[in-house]
């Protein structure tokens, strides 16, 4: 998980753990996951939901964006909340 997180940037954090854990988290984020093994059987595939979350320094929940989101009214919003 840490080098594949690696390649979008040092900022983005994972989630691993028990598979309980992890499915308790995505239903309290309404997010959809599902893994895939590949045709060679060593690697998997993972579809999921395609949100960004914007989380506060402390870590609670702020916003989240769908894939519609335009870059431009991202970037509105977090000015506004960066400027609290």
């Amino acid at each position: 998980m840490k080098s594949y997180l690696a390649s979008f940037g040092p900022r983005f954090v994972g989630l691993t753990g028990k598979d309980g854990d992890i499915a308790a988290v995505a239903k309290e984020y309404r997010v959809y996951f599902r893994e895939h093994p590949a045709e060679n059987g060593n690697e998997y595939t993972v579809d999921h939901s395609g949100v960004v979350y914007l989380m506060d320094p402390d870590g609670a929940f702020v916003a989240n964006y769908s894939l519609e989101t335009s870059p431009d009214a991202m970037a509105a919003d977090l000015a506004k909340k960066t400027l609290r």
